[in-house]
């Protein structure tokens, strides 16, 4: 289980790159979409309907992290915090790292 946490810090609309979700998609996956990678905009989107977040600053949502999510490249200026919460160690980069709230310290695989 992981779940994502957003809160903008300034005003987002689609000029400075709102955040996007596949809705569904954190739950049916088919065939090549399986595996937990960046794909092709198009191939997502011929597979799912997209959802934009755009708000004001302090707007604050979650999204279900296996499903496919962005940030869309902005124009503008954006500020966000992300925060990722899970039950489960999930890497998605060779250099990726966590903190243990239980033992408190770093994790580095």
């Amino acid at each position: 289980m992981e779940i994502k946490f957003f809160i903008y810090l300034s005003d987002v609309s689609f000029e400075n790159g709102p955040h996007q979700y596949a809705i569904k998609s954190h739950y049916k996956k088919n065939g090549p979409l399986i595996l937990n990678r960046p794909f092709d905009d198009k191939v997502i989107s011929e597979n799912y309907q997209i959802k934009s977040y755009e708000g004001k600053s302090a707007s604050c949502f979650f999204t279900d992290g296996f499903g496919y999510h962005r940030g869309l490249p902005p124009k503008t200026e954006r500020l966000v915090i992300g925060i990722d919460l899970g039950s489960n160690f999930f890497k998605y980069y060779e250099n990726d790292y966590l903190y243990n709230l239980k033992n408190k310290d770093w994790i580095f695989v």
